[in-house]
Parts: C-alpha cells; structure tokens; sequence
C-alpha cells in the first residue's frame, strides 16, 4: 500500500503554487499597467513624451552635452504628465486591493513608481556626427562622472553597428546608444535619454 503524502510535503506544494500564483499577479499587474498606460497617452488623456527646441531649465547644469549646436531633435517626458498616467493607470488596480481586502499596494511599489514619476527624462538625438564611437563613449564617461553616474557599463548591440553605454545612480540614469552603419564616414546616430530629479540634482529645481 502507498504511504500518504505528508504534511511537509502538502505545505512544500502549497508554498510553490502560492509563489507562481503571486507571480503570475504581479506579471498581469505590470501588463496592464505598462497597458493602459499607453492607451491613456495615445487617448490624449494624458501628455506623453514631447519634442522640444530648447533644453529645459531644470536639466542639470552640470550635466555636459556632446556638441549641443549639432543636435537634431529633443523630447521631453515631465515627472508631472507621468504622475498623471501612473494615477489613472493604478486607480482601478488599488481599488480592487482594497475591495478584495488586500489593503493598499505593497510599500516597495510605490517607492519603484514614485523613482519614475519623481523624475524627468530627455532624450537627445544627433545624426552624421563627423567623430568616432570612442570619441563619444570617452566624452560621456567624462560627463557622466560629473554628475555622479559612475562606472559605466558599455556592450554591444545586435550586429554589432550599434554600441550602448548605461550609467546610474541613486539620483539619476542615463543611457547612450551610438550607430554607426559599416562604409557611412560619419556615426550615423547618436542618441542620449537621461531620467533625472525634477527638483534637480541638489534637490531643488535648477
């Protein structure tokens, strides 16, 4: 006769189908947030990412561009129109915590959003930079430093025409991508995104 599954091993099952279910929950939650997110932007309901002319007032000074005069385009995503859409995109999912009796969301949650809606990013792009990716990749290692992002982290892209160097701090991120198509004399694109303090750097607005 076959002995019973013992209790150890009930509780060992139970465990592991509690974890994938927890899981899975937190894989659907990230869906549908990172979902509904985009409906709310491409619905106009919310602002999304915005191109520019001229460089915000609060991006840090400190931080040095590659030949700014040669940049082709900006966008710009606020800390504001993101606290926006994290807003409506979070409300039905706290409420159906809360009517569940699950409480609010977890302490940890809010403090990863709120490392994203605290903060503006910026992209820059240049296109037919007449330099080379070391050129470029020793610039940013340089200005990145001056703003505290240290001990970049450079690899290589797909087939290898593209080169990307990520940096980031407690305060700020920042990642280069550099393409440079084989028998083109220029680098074909350069582009800069960095996410940083809406208050700026010292913790007021620059």
């Amino acid at each position: 006769m076959l002995g019973q599954p013992s209790a150890s091993v009930d509780r060992e099952i139970e465990g592991r189908s509690f974890g994938t279910a927890c899981l899975v929950a937190v894989a659907i939650a990230v869906l549908a947030f990172i979902a509904v997110g985009f409906l709310v932007v491409r619905a106009g309901i919310a602002p999304g990412p915005k191109m520019i002319r001229q460089i915000p007032q609060s991006f840090p000074s400190q931080f040095t561009l590659y030949r700014p005069e040669r940049i082709y385009e900006m966008y710009t995503y606020p800390a504001s129109a993101k606290r926006g859409i994290v807003a409506l995109a979070l409300g039905p999912l706290r409420l159906l915590m809360k009517a569940t009796g699950k409480g609010d969301l977890p302490a940890v949650f809010d403090s990863a959003v709120g490392a994203v809606t605290d903060r503006d990013t910026i992209s820059f792009a240049w296109k037919d930079l007449d330099a080379t990716t070391d050129d470029v990749l020793r610039f940013y290692a340089g200005s990145f430093k001056e703003v505290g992002l240290l001990n970049p982290y450079v690899r290589a892209l797909e087939d290898r025409t593209a080169v990307e160097m990520i940096a980031t701090s407690t305060h700020m991120n920042a990642s280069l991508v550099i393409v440079d198509q084989p028998g083109t004399e220029a680098l074909d694109t350069v582009t800069l995104v960095v996410d940083y303090p809406a208050a700026g750097i010292g913790g007021a607005s620059e």
